[in-house]
């Protein structure tokens, strides 16, 4: 991948800026837009700041991993490992019948053995359920509540709004 940025020339006939591409040390892409006005070039700081971000972004994935496996293999293949996190978003309790595949009590609590017992990071989804309070006890995880759109609930143009959890494991 090449490295670029760009500045903006103006014509005054010409109704938008153009982009020049130019180097760029920060290893993607950046580029400054510019706003013209009666007064001149107004750059638009906000944009570079973005991409600054995105650039901290493209660095820290280009070194990881992203996989969609069972929660067994993922737990076996990286929970061992201190330097990943693995994110679980396991059926809610009570939606089970909406999966292809059996989940019932039984791997909800297997799973918070596994998930309770990784060297990894973990960071968990789930709706607030007596059983998964009892899982994962304020003492061991930090919840944190979002507000999200049940898409399963689409109704009339409007999707449902809930609450749902996301639990990460306190290290001691």
């Amino acid at each position: 991948m090449r490295a670029m940025s760009a500045t903006a020339s103006h014509s005054p006939t010409s109704p938008t800026p153009s982009i020049v591409p130019a180097p760029s040390s920060t290893g993607i892409s950046m580029c400054s837009v510019a706003r013209f006005n009666r007064f001149g070039i107004k750059e638009v700081r906000a944009y570079r700041n973005t991409l600054r971000r995105l650039a901290h972004f493209a660095r820290f994935f280009r070194e990881t991993v992203i996989e969609c496996l069972d929660y067994q293999d993922c737990c076996s293949r990286y929970g061992r490992r201190a330097n990943c996190v693995l994110y679980v978003d396991p059926p809610y309790v009570g939606t089970e019948n909406m999966y292809s595949h059996l989940f019932g009590r039984a791997d909800h609590v297997f799973l918070a053995e596994l998930l309770s017992n990784c060297a990894a990071s973990v960071v968990l989804t789930y709706y607030d359920h007596p059983l998964i309070r009892q899982l994962y006890p304020d003492a061991r995880w930090q919840w944190e509540a979002v507000v999200a759109t049940r898409n399963s609930q689409f109704v009339k143009g409007n999707k449902a709004a809930t609450t749902e959890w996301i639990i990460t494991r306190r290290h001691a």
